[in-house]
C-alpha cells in the first residue's frame, strides 16, 4: 500500500485496498460487491478524507442517520427505513474495513468503540400457511436471474433439511409407540 507520511490513506484509496484484499482472500464476488456498495454509500456520507481522522462518534452518527433519516432507493420502489438486520450488516462491514485498516495502515480500530446495532431474529415456522404461500410466490417469480436461482436452491435445501428433521421426529414417535405397545402387551 502507498502509505502517506501520516500512516493513513484517503478513504477512497483505502476502500480500494480493502476490496482488493478481500478478493485476494477468496471472498465471493457477491460479498465483495456488497462491501463495495456499502462502503461507497459511507464514502458519500463521510467524504474522501484520511482514514485515521475518522472517529467512532462519526460512525455512530452515520449509523444513526441510516436508521432515522436515510431514504433507501430500492428496485421495488418502497422507501421504508432500513431494517435492524441491514444496519447490523453495515456495522459488520465497517468493522471488517477498520480491522483491515488497523492492521494494514497501523491506525486505531475505531469500531471497537461503536456498539453493534441490536436486532431480533424472528423465528420462522417453515410449515405455516403464510410461509408456504410466500415460498410458492418466490418460486413463481424466480425467472432466469442467477442470484434468485442461487437463493431458491438455498431455500429448497433448507426446506429439505427441515422435512428431514420432521421425518426424524415422526420416526421417533413411531418407535416410542412401538415400545409402549410392547411394554403393555
Amino acid at each position: 500500500m502507498n502509505l502517506r507520511s501520516s500512516g493513513s490513506l484517503v478513504l477512497s484509496k483505502a476502500i480500494q485496498g480493502f476490496l482488493s484484499f478481500k478478493s485476494a482472500e477468496g471472498l465471493s464476488d457477491r460479498t465483495v460487491d456488497s462491501y463495495d456498495r456499502l462502503l461507497q454509500k459511507w464514502l458519500e456520507y463521510a467524504g474522501d478524507r484520511e482514514v485515521n481522522k475518522i472517529t467512532a462518534t462519526e460512525i455512530t452518527g452515520y449509523l444513526s442517520w441510516l436508521r432515522t433519516d436515510y431514504i433507501p432507493h430500492r428496485f421495488s420502489g418502497k422507501n421504508e427505513p432500513l431494517s435492524p438486520k441491514t444496519l447490523r450488516n453495515i456495522w459488520v462491514t465497517l468493522c471488517s474495513f477498520f480491522a483491515w485498516a488497523s492492521h494494514e495502515l497501523q491506525i486505531v480500530n475505531v469500531m471497537k468503540a461503536v456498539p453493534a446495532p441490536k436486532f431480533k431474529v424472528a423465528p420462522v415456522d417453515p410449515f405455516d400457511q403464510a410461509g408456504r404461500v410466500a415460498q410458492n410466490d418466490r418460486i413463481r417469480r424466480v425467472g432466469r436471474d442467477k442470484r434468485q436461482l442461487s437463493r431458491l436452491s438455498f431455500l429448497f435445501a433448507q426446506f429439505l433439511f427441515r422435512v428431514a428433521q420432521r421425518v426424524e421426529l415422526l420416526r421417533e414417535l413411531q418407535v416410542d409407540r412401538l415400545e409402549l405397545r410392547l411394554m403393555l402387551g
